[in-house]
């Protein structure tokens, strides 16, 4: 017997229902660009799919920091929220569709809680999110906010997992004079060089975010990991013995994943493995500062809940003197900013790489004082000396 949800009243009227929603979504915002599906590759087509999420994306991103930076020309209403985070819902289900009905269900039954839009930006309730989110979790994506940043992490990890495949042999490991442990997925001819032994030189890549990033990761060398007391290897060892990722036998074992970077000319995103935690910095630079974004998030590390959690308040700290809102849960940071020029995001890009290099096994002191304050200050003075685009070396 049909349920009352497939019965023959109720379909056609659902239908309806959408294709008005998505009429009224298209008379109030500028639609993606459509891609030409004709003669394209398995790979090629994903990653253009990708980028037109990233629209979307872009466009939900952009709304919300308008109305949380209190900019009543750009604030949003709580029905356009809505419909933005419903454009994502629609972007993502040409990549990944099976958490799709979930979340345009959830949506529907949303209602802000108070009438204030500032109010409902609040409502979040998942916090920062990295790809390969489990598809159950879709049904606690009940506000907007959760939807888009379900929808990011769920996208990202659908190339991530095309380039871990890489069937096609599309993926480049990079060569910076010599062969160093990240790996490149070109989605929309950002490779200018030709392969050499599966190798691309980072000199050969057009990515305008990649190459700000790759500088600020590459402006000073790493000193290795500090110096580490009693208790702070203690808890180091406590962590790794009760760590199941470690184990070399799951399929997804902490330190058997590779560091990978999705390129276009305009964008970059970085998902990388150091030690115990994981690094993700996005990257948009166009043109048009209404387009363009940074997102740096960190989440895990070596040492105890609370040597985590501080090392995540540590990167809020170096990062919101230079304009970034940062939102801190557990041990897992998420920072971001948009509407910027070209020039600003390229040196605020180029910090994120200092910062995603410079911060690894620090979790394991930041329970020294002394230690973490004088770091936190050399830290941030060559946080300053990059943003005035000056070398550290």
């Amino acid at each position: 017997m049909l349920s009352a949800s497939n019965s023959l009243f109720v379909k056609p009227w659902l239908s309806l229902r959408w294709a008005l929603t998505r009429r009224q979504r298209k008379n109030n915002f500028v639609c993606p660009a459509r891609f030409d599906q004709a003669d394209s590759t398995a790979a090629d087509l994903t990653g253009k799919k990708f980028l037109h999420f990233l629209t979307t994306w872009g466009r939900f991103c952009s709304a919300t920091d308008c109305t949380t930076a209190a900019r009543p020309d750009k604030a949003v209403s709580a029905d356009q929220l809505r419909h933005l985070a419903l454009d994502c819902v629609d972007a993502l289900e040409a990549l990944d569709p099976a958490p799709c009905p979930a979340l345009r269900q959830q949506l529907s039954a949303w209602q802000p809680a108070t009438g204030s839009l500032q109010d409902a930006l609040a409502e979040s309730r998942l916090g920062p999110l990295l790809p390969n989110v489990p598809q159950s979790l879709a049904r606690n994506c009940t506000c907007p906010q959760d939807t888009a940043a379900f929808c990011h992490a769920r996208a990202v990890g659908r190339l991530l997992d095309l380039a871990a495949a890489d069937t096609e042999k599309r993926v480049r490991q990079l060569r910076d004079g010599v062969p160093k442990q990240f790996w490149a997925l070109d989605l929309a001819h950002s490779f200018s060089g030709a392969a050499k032994d599966c190798c691309i030189e980072v000199g050969d890549i057009n990515s305008l975010p990649m190459q700000a990033l790759w500088r600020g990761m590459n402006a000073l060398p790493w000193q290795g990991p500090p110096a580490v007391n009693g208790r702070g290897f203690l808890s180091v060892l406590f962590e790794a013995t009760a760590n199941p990722q470690l184990d070399p036998a799951a399929q997804k074992a902490l330190f058997y994943q590779k560091n990978h970077f999705l390129l276009a000319p305009d964008y970059c995103y970085l998902h990388s493995r150091f030690g115990f935690h994981v690094v993700a910095a996005e990257a948009r630079l166009t043109d048009s500062p209404a387009d363009n974004h940074l997102r740096f998030q960190l989440q895990g590390g070596a040492a105890n809940l609370e040597r985590r959690r501080l090392r995540a308040l540590l990167v809020a700290d170096l990062l919101t003197p230079f304009g970034f809102r940062a939102e801190v849960r557990h041990d897992a940071v998420a920072a971001w900013c948009s509407h910027l020029d070209m020039e600003e995001g390229r040196a605020l890009a180029a910090i994120m790489g200092y910062i995603a290099i410079h911060t690894r096994q620090l979790d394991m002191i930041m329970q020294d004082t002394a230690e973490v304050a004088a770091r936190r200050a050399t830290m941030l003075a060559h946080c300053q000396t990059l943003l005035r685009g000056q070398s550290l070396s």
